[in-house]
């Protein structure tokens, strides 16, 4: 009795059928039979159990003779048409994020062109996202922790079990802008006094044309800036108390990257508070004897005087 079996699903574009010969015979000489394989698209094998790789999809009749020791021949035909063309697929990705951001699917496409395409659909999901991460889910977020530019890469296996062709994207993963500021004071950090502060936030993007758009300062003691400026900008900030002000500034980019806020410490001294006792004197006497009271409220030494007697 000559039968054989058909691989139940052949994925193109390898293609590969394994054939087996399940072929008997009542005195027990199969060890001798004879095989002629037609594969009906051309191809031919005389093996017991061929491997045999297909080109296209469609319905071919693959026919198995046999011929005994004693030369005799037989042979049955089946019609196979479980193959399947190579699923395409494509997809989009953020195409530039901010480092330290989740990049996202935006969409994924999945097509099979061959006659049995209508029963097909994606079974399971292979990622790679460039930096060593994988995902196997049907539409993942992956969150990037190095700047550079890294290939995505995507693939399926339909419910059939064929792989599909890779598609890929390339990502742009952006360092975030740098906030960074300089301070200075022609009257040496004293309060109510201006101090100037002095933008030196920088962005570093790989995509071209970035800038640095907004920018956020909570100066310490209650105010808070959004200015448009610049690098190198300055405004003049004044504090009506002495004491430490931690200053903390934060920019975005035109892309939407933060940076991480900077603090700064900014000390504001005190104003010295001068006064002095008037000597009481006569026009004869040789000196007068001024008492200096003067004081600054952290009990600082007050290091130098500036006296003027009016005198003519």
């Amino acid at each position: 009795i000559v039968n054989f079996g058909v691989p139940s699903v052949v994925c193109l574009p390898v293609g590969a059928a394994q054939f087996t010969d399940s072929t008997t015979i009542a005195d027990g000489t199969a060890s001798t039979f004879k095989y002629k394989w037609n594969f009906g698209d051309g191809g031919v094998d005389s093996v017991k159990n061929p491997l045999h790789n297909y080109t296209a999809t469609g319905t071919y009749n693959v026919k198995l003779s046999v011929t005994s020791q004693y030369g005799c021949v037989k042979d049955t035909t089946i019609a196979m048409s479980n193959i399947y063309s190579q699923p395409h697929v494509a997809f989009t990705f953020s195409d530039k994020v901010c480092l330290r951001d989740t990049a996202k699917t935006l969409s994924t496409q999945f097509t099979e062109t061959g006659p049995n395409s209508s029963s097909l659909a994606p079974a399971k999901y292979f990622w790679n996202f460039g930096d060593g991460g994988s995902d196997t889910t049907a539409s993942p977020k992956h969150k990037y922790v190095l700047k550079g530019i890294d290939t995505v890469t995507y693939w399926v296996i339909s419910n059939v079990g064929c792989m599909s062709d890779t598609a890929k994207q390339t990502i742009t993963i952006n360092p975030l802008p740098t906030a960074n500021f300089v301070t200075a004071a022609a009257n040496n950090y004293c309060e109510n006094r201006p101090i100037t502060f002095t933008d030196k936030a920088v962005d570093s993007s790989i995509t071209t044309g970035v800038t640095i758009s907004k920018w956020y300062w909570d100066m310490g003691n209650g105010t808070t800036l959004t200015p448009t400026g610049g690098f190198n900008t300055s405004f003049n900030q004044y504090f009506n108390a002495y004491g430490v002000y931690n200053v903390k500034m934060a920019v975005q980019n035109s892309i939407g990257c933060n940076s991480d806020t900077l603090t700064k410490a900014v000390t504001v001294n005190p104003q010295p508070h001068p006064g002095f006792i008037l000597p009481e004197i006569c026009l004869s006497d040789a000196t007068a004897d001024f008492i200096d009271t003067s004081t600054i409220a952290n009990n600082n030494t007050i290091p130098s005087y500036l006296w003027n007697f009016n005198a003519a």
